[in-house]
């Protein structure tokens, strides 16, 4: 078995190259998919060619949130003939969808051939995007793998809710407990103000209660201010 600390070592030299960009985003609040989708809409805008690489174990896929059937999961890459088999989908907002839920749970139980093979198939579809977005769902990420946390930059996503506060909170102290160590802070709200408002609130809330530091904040309406996002999360 290849043990976790191998994992992480390897995943996190891995996801330092560049390009593509690898990052890690989190959503917090009722409307998690609607969000996402907003997030990766102004992403493609300000940073290029996206992927949202879908590891969330406690949460349904995204598309499936949204009313769709869950699509194929790279895992499925070991039991065919072509690794060069198309598993990621092109959504109408110009942005790529890739279902890695088994991959994530499976790879630190994969022998080195399986394990090269899965991050041959991974990098393959990787590399046809400027951005690739680690996405840990709407849910907990208490059992987050290596994939998700070794990423150079975590984004949290809230909600301007008061059940989008709460999950921000606590999405932000699992992520204490699986070793991210700062975090950029984006608000979803349909007033900037209001928005606004909502952050600074948030972000002293998540310093106080989780020690957890808060690299920047904006509203998403002001992605564009906080890229290109060199520095912006470790």
């Amino acid at each position: 078995m290849w043990r976790h600390d191998d994992q992480a070592a390897t995943l996190r030299r891995w996801f330092r190259r560049e390009p593509p960009a690898m990052h890690s985003l989190y959503a917090a609040g009722r409307d998690w998919a609607r969000m996402t989708e907003r997030f990766m809409a102004r992403l493609v805008a300000v940073g290029g060619r996206a992927l949202l690489a879908d590891e969330a174990t406690g949460s349904v896929t995204l598309p499936e949130a949204r009313g769709a059937g869950r699509p194929a999961d790279l895992l499925l890459v070991l039991q065919t003939q072509s690794p060069r088999q198309r598993f990621d989908l092109t959504l109408r907002q110009g942005w790529g969808y890739l279902n890695l839920k088994a991959a994530a749970v499976a790879l630190p139980l994969l022998d080195k051939t399986q394990r090269e093979r899965l991050f041959a198939a991974f990098e393959h579809h990787a590399r046809r995007y400027d951005v690739v977005v680690l996405f840990g769902g709407g849910a907990s990420v208490a059992d987050a793998s290596w994939w998700l946390t070794s990423t150079p930059r975590h984004w949290l996503l809230a909600e301007v809710s008061g059940s989008g506060w709460r999950a921000a909170l606590e999405r932000a102290r699992e992520l204490v407990h699986l070793g991210v160590d700062r975090i950029t802070l984006l608000a979803d709200g349909a007033d900037l103000r209001e928005a606004a408002r909502f952050l600074a609130h948030l972000q002293r809330a998540i310093v106080r209660q989780t020690s957890l530091p808060v690299w920047q904040a904006a509203p998403l309406a002001l992605l564009d201010t906080l890229w290109p996002a060199e520095g912006v999360a470790a």
